[in-house]
Order: C-alpha cells, then sequence, then structure tokens
C-alpha cells in the first residue's frame, strides 16, 4: 500500500511540472532517503517518507456486516466488518542538482535558485488538492471507498530540522513538507469474525389479569 502511495505521488507531480520549468536534462522522482550523494545523479526531485502514524481524529469504531449472507454447515452466518484505520503518511519534498555554478546573471545557472525553481512548482501543485484525485489513486488505494486528503505546507513532525539534515549526514535543504491520509483496511480472521444470523423468532401472548378476570366471571 505504501509503494502505491508512492507510484501516486509520483504520477501527480509527473503529470502536472511544467516542461519549461525542468531543463532538456530532465529529472527523476526518489523516494529514497536524502543525502549528498543523490546530487551526483542529475536533477532529483526526493520524496521521503519520514512518518507514519494512525490519523485518531479520525479513528472509527463504527462496525457493518458483509452481505450476501454466507451459509456454513445450515447455519446461515454473516461477517462483522470493522472501518478502516486512517493513517497519516508524511513526506519531506526536497530538490537536488548537480547542475554546475555559472558566472552567467541567470538564476537556472544558480544550483539552489534552479532547485528553488522547481520546488516552488511542486508547491503550487500541491495546493491545487485536497483531496488526490481518485483517477490519480494506484494500486490498491484506487478500491478504497474513503477519499484521500492531503496536507501540504504545514510543520511536519521533524520537531528540528537541523538535527534531522544532521542525522541524514547532509546539508540543509529547502523542503516542503506534505502529509497524505490513506486508509488501512481492517483485515481479520474471517471465521473469527462470523457471527450467526437470527433468522427465526417466537412470540409468546399471554392474557392479563383483568381479561383473566373477566373470563372468569363470564363462566359462572
Amino acid at each position: 500500500m505504501l509503494k502505491d502511495l508512492d507510484e501516486t505521488l509520483k504520477l501527480l507531480l509527473s503529470n502536472n511540472l511544467k516542461n519549461d520549468v525542468i531543463d532538456q536534462r530532465g529529472y527523476k522522482i526518489s523516494f529514497e532517503p536524502p543525502s549528498q550523494e543523490i546530487e551526483n545523479e542529475g536533477t532529483i526531485i526526493n520524496l521521503f517518507l519520514y512518518d507514519i502514524r494512525e490519523n485518531v481524529e479520525l479513528r472509527s469504531s463504527v462496525r457493518s456486516w458483509d452481505m450476501p449472507i454466507q451459509a456454513t454447515e445450515g447455519q446461515r452466518v454473516s461477517k462483522r466488518v470493522f472501518a478502516s484505520t486512517r493513517v497519516d503518511c508524511s513526506y519531506l519534498i526536497t530538490v537536488w542538482t548537480n547542475r554546475p555554478q555559472s558566472n552567467r546573471d541567470d538564476s537556472n545557472q544558480v544550483p539552489f535558485l534552479y532547485e528553488h525553481q522547481i520546488l516552488g512548482e511542486i508547491m503550487q501543485i500541491l495546493v491545487r488538492y485536497r483531496y488526490i484525485p481518485s483517477t490519480i489513486l494506484q494500486g490498491t488505494l484506487k478500491k478504497q471507498e474513503l477519499p484521500v486528503p492531503i496536507i501540504s505546507l504545514r510543520s511536519g513532525q521533524v520537531q528540528n530540522l537541523g538535527e534531522f539534515w544532521q542525522a541524514m549526514g547532509g546539508k540543509p535543504k529547502a523542503s516542503i513538507h506534505c502529509t497524505v491520509t490513506i486508509p488501512v483496511p481492517y483485515v481479520v480472521d474471517d471465521e473469527q469474525e462470523k457471527v450467526p444470523l437470527i433468522t427465526t423468532s417466537k412470540v409468546t401472548l399471554e392474557s392479563s389479569s383483568v381479561q383473566r378476570n373477566q373470563q372468569k366471571n363470564s363462566s359462572k
């Protein structure tokens, strides 16, 4: 499922990035941990999945019943279905390039300004969406009935970016935080969740005490 989310974000960006922003050498979208080494691979848009946690605000304890009804050993049963767990997947988005420094008075020839230009285009793409379009969703995410929200330009789960970059072994970079909330189905053993259905009922009617007294008096 996480791989499907990676592919979804990759498609979302590649479908919207303008060709005139990134030069003819093209670019690559990477999901590996960011480090100084990826600068040697040309222009890299790096989406690093650094945090995965449940969104407790969207937690639901609602149960439903799976239909159609199944028959097991002559007994009609149904299966309890639990609501999907909503999980926040947070990415740190950076741009890396090995473009050589130029003496020309052209911002596109200055490495970090060129990176900022691409990062700015990515920012404009992300803020267009509150939910990832269903036509973009890949793999198992296509089968989910719940929408897939996307939130960008908010503070992420990284408490100290300086310490983060130090741990990554690289210099600090301009970055965008992006969080996508995906539904993770609650999967259990079918046999454990099968529940017998009540298909018949028995109702017993009794006369009230007043009716019984009236019947006794009428018989005298």
